[in-house]
């Protein structure tokens, strides 16, 4: 027994109405395409068996007497009646193209194409391998500060001030920014609704930005997925732009100090790294892409982004120590992980690498998360020196 309606078989060309208005009501919705059942039972909430008799019509509307709808805004393609005439008007009074692109010769256009593309890559390559030659003997220190978000009410803004003050003072002592600097909710997003739950107002993020940014030396900014909504990113780019930061990227931060005395170490930092995560390790992304060679093999690989802190040290195949970091950042309380049930954590604001290139492998790289103790050490090992 046919599963069509006898009128399907013996009178295609005069279907009930029913179903005209329905295939109708798909092509409303669908104006193109060749839908399988299922996905018309879904748009037009009939069973099983509409849809496979609205699908009949939908290969050959023709069949039925119906025309194949055009899509919206779609003009008939038709022989232009005045083709002729318009040819020889365009001729005759010169209407051709100007010919602009002409007045430069096509080697010059692929030599403006070949400076181009040089420029794009020296910028590139720069923010992915960056070599600082490090103009003093001794160690350094590099204190990287989690997500500031210096605009939201849950961030820990005195936490944070005394962070920055004790870069400020403490010589050989520099700063590397992980990402998310401001909240920056999108305007005209639903994001930018919480901006009627927080006291700061975008105005006064910006100068709280400023005062982040110009308050220590930097040696890298990463510009975080908050950072890259709406004109965050360019107005971030200008605050720095009489800055020494030697890395302001929205990728990845490659860098290698290169000492008077003893080994280079290298350090690659990312707002986040790719990897995945694991409820067995909250630095799994990080110590992944770190056994994979991230980082041009780098000593130190670290984000920030998931409001976590983790800390994770192996040896590599070629011998050398290398170090997994995980930032939490100033922002102790978040909505988003409330509603969620996500457990806060309550340390691991910022840390402190302390790159000692004359220490023996274990000890080139050391890790502090107390700021105060952090600069303590760095001036005990600067005098032992």
């Amino acid at each position: 027994m046919s599963r069509y309606p006898d009128w399907m078989t013996t009178n295609p060309r005069n279907p009930p109405q029913k179903w005209i208005d329905l295939y109708r009501e798909l092509r409303r919705r669908m104006p193109e395409g060749d839908p399988a059942p299922l996905e018309i039972s879904r748009v037009l909430s009939c069973n099983e068996y509409t849809s496979i008799v609205v699908r009949r019509i939908v290969k050959d509307p023709a069949a039925f007497g119906l025309a194949t709808p055009q899509h919206p805004g779609e003009l008939p393609t038709l022989d232009r009646w005045d083709r002729d005439q318009y040819e020889q008007t365009r001729q005759a009074e010169g209407l051709q193209w100007d010919g602009s692109d002409h007045r430069v010769p096509i080697d010059e256009l692929l030599r403006r194409r070949v400076r181009r593309f040089e420029e794009v890559d020296r910028v590139k390559s720069k923010s992915q391998e960056t070599t600082i030659e490090v103009k003093v003997t001794g160690p350094i220190a590099i204190t990287h500060i989690g997500d500031p978000h210096l605009d939201d009410d849950g961030t820990n803004i005195g936490l944070l001030k005394h962070t920055i003050e004790t870069i400020a003072k403490t010589p050989y002592m520099y700063a590397g920014n992980i990402g998310d600097t401001l909240n920056a909710w999108p305007e005209g997003s639903r994001l930018s609704g919480l901006y009627a739950h927080q006291a700061t107002t975008w105005d006064e993020g910006i100068r709280l930005a400023v005062w982040l940014l110009e308050s220590v030396p930097w040696v890298y900014t990463i510009l975080g997925n908050h950072d890259q909504w709406g004109q965050t990113a360019t107005i971030l780019r200008q605050i720095m732009k009489g800055s020494q930061c030697a890395v302001i990227t929205p990728g990845e931060a490659r860098i290698t100090f290169k000492f008077p005395e003893g080994e280079p170490i290298k350090l690659a930092a990312r707002h986040n790294w790719p990897g995945g995560r694991s409820m067995w390790n909250r630095a799994h992304n990080v110590v992944k892409s770190s056994k994979l060679g991230a980082g041009g093999n780098a000593d130190i690989l670290i984000q920030g982004h998931t409001h976590v802190w983790a800390c994770h040290q192996h040896e590599g195949d070629d011998g050398r120590p290398r170090t997994s970091l995980i930032v939490k950042g100033f922002k102790d309380w978040d909505s988003y992980a409330e509603d969620r049930g996500f457990y806060q954590h309550k340390h691991g604001h910022s840390c402190t690498t302390i790159l000692d290139p004359t220490a023996g492998p274990m000890e080139r790289v050391r890790v502090v998360w107390d700021i105060d103790e952090a600069a303590e050490l760095l001036a005990y090992l600067r005098r032992r020196r």
